[in-house]
């Protein structure tokens, strides 16, 4: 017969083997939850660096866009403040067929003082105006608008006169509607580019 004693000795040691396995559990689940803890935070954090990631990406992604669109605001206050034959120039299809229609008026470029004091800019203006509305050799619209010769030279003109913007439209008065329709639409096509 086995004794309590032996009982009890037996009964101990599962007992210490139980608590050993126990502990090498408890251990285990504490590493465990270390490990968990330790990849949740990593997980906290790398999801956060992707956000940020993200948020620098659309930051990145925007500034062609925006740079783009500045770019085009200061190309247009260029265009704009620049040589006013450019503007005529980049759009010279619109502005013959837009005096097209009113072919046969007459007109004339006059400077500012004397031929000498007119600028490079003010004279390839002019060029341009004569070469549009009546083409030297009949290229483009064909006959258009036809062009008073004789002096271009307006020696009692003040610059101040012009300093509106450098171009001026004359007609008289006494004019006729289509004298000063044409006008209206020659002003519209020189100041609307």
């Amino acid at each position: 017969m086995t004794s309590k004693l032996s009982v009890w000795r037996y009964g101990a040691k599962l007992e210490d083997a139980y608590n050993a396995v126990h502990a090498y559990d408890l251990e285990k689940l504490k590493e465990a939850d270390e490990k968990a803890g330790g990849a949740a935070s990593s997980a906290k954090t790398a999801h956060e660096e992707a956000d940020a990631v993200s948020k620098e990406t659309d930051s990145i992604h925007k500034r062609p866009d925006t740079a783009s669109g500045q770019l085009h605001m200061i190309e247009e206050q260029v265009r704009t403040q620049g040589p006013r034959w450019k503007l005529l120039e980049a759009h010279k299809d619109d502005f013959i067929t837009a005096l097209k229609p009113l072919a046969g008026q007459k007109f004339m470029v006059m400077y500012c003082g004397s031929f000498s004091s007119v600028t490079p800019e003010q004279f390839r203006l002019a060029q341009d105006l004569m070469s549009f509305l009546e083409p030297p050799n009949g290229v483009g619209a064909g006959r258009r608008w036809l062009m008073n010769s004789g002096n271009n030279e307006w020696h009692t003109c003040s610059h101040g006169a012009s300093s509106a913007g450098g171009n001026l439209i004359v007609v008289s008065s006494t004019a006729g509607t289509s004298i000063k329709e044409a006008e209206v639409a020659l002003w519209n096509e020189v100041n609307s580019n």
